[in-house]
Order: structure tokens, then sequence, then C-alpha cells
């Protein structure tokens, strides 16, 4: 159950810059800040019954694939 919730988590942070507001709703960033940025901090809300080590490496394996595509000198989101 958590590789599958993690595999998810990943290709939805890596599937496009969008930028979340702490709800439900998720907004795309504009194409003017998206092709100069780099993501700058991942959070986690970890999910009931997940492993002492899940956020860490949660947070490292989006970091590795984010730095593939979100190359820019600006952070955002």
């Amino acid at each position: 159950m958590r590789r599958i919730f993690l595999v998810t988590a990943m290709a939805a942070a890596t599937a496009g810059c969008v930028t979340n507001s702490g709800g439900d709703t998720i907004a795309q960033i504009s194409s003017d800040i998206s092709k100069n940025a780099f993501v700058k901090d991942i959070t986690v809300n970890t999910p009931a019954g997940a492993g002492p080590q899940f956020e860490a490496t949660f947070k490292k394996n989006v970091s590795e694939k984010l730095a593939t595509c979100a190359k820019g000198t600006q952070p955002c989101c």
C-alpha cells in the first residue's frame, strides 16, 4: 500500500509544476515562472501507518525526480 501511495505521489509531483495552497484546489503556475523555477521545499503529510523513514525517503525521491526537470534559478512553490 505504501509503495502504491509513493509511486502515485511521485507521479503527481513530476506531472508538472503546480502550486498548492494547502487545500484541495491545485492551480497551475504561469509558464513565465515555471520555465525558470526550481522546487525549494517539499511538504509531506505523512499517511497514517507509514514507517518512520517515509517522509525522508519520499522527499529524497521526489527531490531527485524534480531536479531532472525543474532546473531553474528562481525558487517557487
